[in-house]
């Protein structure tokens, strides 16, 4: 991992025949190519919501760089930290805390419901 800073940066979400670009799940993507100060070029593939998008010239970031498969040209991924949106964060943390919580009552012997009863007794409805 390497921190670099940006010098130039475009991004291309088509080809020359502006047809976009497709994975193989049919989910667009865009190429992000960056020049950084110390003259490198390298690129990327970003999807809709990747940090990468929102990169601007002048910004310094932690990157992993590596060579393409023919050495011709230089690739870059973002480390997995900074991948996740904050979002995602905030479920990952709700869910471990929520089995932390299981746990807890697991160890005190409770067991948590297993099932819910989807049937509403008219009874209990308070209007």
């Amino acid at each position: 991992m390497e921190k670099v800073t940006i010098k130039n940066k475009s991004i291309a979400t088509a080809n020359r025949d502006g047809m976009a670009y497709l994975d193989r799940q049919q989910r667009p993507y865009s190429i992000v190519r960056i020049e950084v100060t110390d003259g490198r070029k390298m690129s990327a593939f970003a999807y809709q919501g990747d940090s990468v998008l929102g990169w601007r010239i002048g910004d310094s970031h932690d990157v992993d760089v590596s060579p393409s498969n023919d050495g011709k040209y230089l690739n870059f991924r973002v480390p997995k930290t900074q991948t996740q949106p904050p979002v995602l964060i905030k479920i990952q943390e709700k869910l471990q805390e929520l089995e932390n919580r299981i746990m807890a009552l697991e160890l005190n012997g409770d067991k948590p419901v297993e099932k819910m009863n989807d049937e509403i007794n008219p009874a209990d409805i308070p209007f």
